[in-house]
């Protein structure tokens, strides 16, 4: 409906369908490395906050959209500037190890967030459609809610999140003998003690 509205002839609705999605990954593709070297840098908290009040105006943006030109455009900025999920998973592992306490059940609650918003979102999407807000485009609505509410957890980082970097999270693991050495963390990623058994 949003690509009739925007006179989208249903030849080429598939093509920006593909567009739009690809627009996002790639972006986020793209900006992998940068994230990863801002949390390297300026430290998890900092560069949380920045992707989350980036990827929450450009969200934004999309709701003013009026072409699919434009709209994939705007999807494809919103993926460079969305390290959302790798930033979130590296300061769980970085506080946690800090902490030395088990994060198994963190990063289940993540993957289960992260799955729950792609149904929800979509699904968001689909209900709000069409209700007309100060002349915006009919499909504005959950742009805005989604912007805001990404906005909202870039309050939030910045109120609770404590700031780790790598330096802070080497010095504890060095200070306390139960936390494993090398327990920093690689992006995203969770790491995982090698099996080892007894054979003869």
């Amino acid at each position: 409906r949003m690509m009739s509205s925007m006179g989208v002839s249903d030849v080429v609705v598939p093509l920006y369908v593909g567009a739009i999605y690809s627009a996002n990954g790639v972006g986020q593709l793209l900006a992998t490395r940068f994230w990863a070297s801002c949390a390297n840098t300026w430290g998890c908290r900092q560069s949380l906050r920045l992707t989350l009040i980036l990827t929450g105006i450009w969200v934004g943006g999309c709701a003013g959209a009026r072409s699919m030109p434009a709209m994939t455009a705007l999807m494809f900025v919103r993926g460079l500037c969305n390290g959302n999920i790798m930033l979130s998973r590296t300061a769980l592992r970085r506080s946690f190890t800090s902490g030395g306490v088990d994060d198994t059940d963190a990063f289940a609650w993540v993957a289960t967030s992260h799955a729950a918003s792609t149904l929800a979102g979509p699904s968001m999407g689909g209900v709000l459609y069409g209700v007309q807000l100060l002349g915006l485009p009919p499909w504005a609505l959950p742009f805005l809610i989604s912007s805001g509410l990404l906005l909202a957890c870039s309050v939030v980082v910045t109120a609770k999140l404590e700031e780790t970097t790598v330096e802070s999270t080497a010095q504890q693991s060095a200070r306390d003998p139960e936390i494993a050495p090398g327990a920093a963390p690689s992006y995203g990623a969770v790491d995982q003690e090698p099996a080892t058994g007894e054979g003869g």
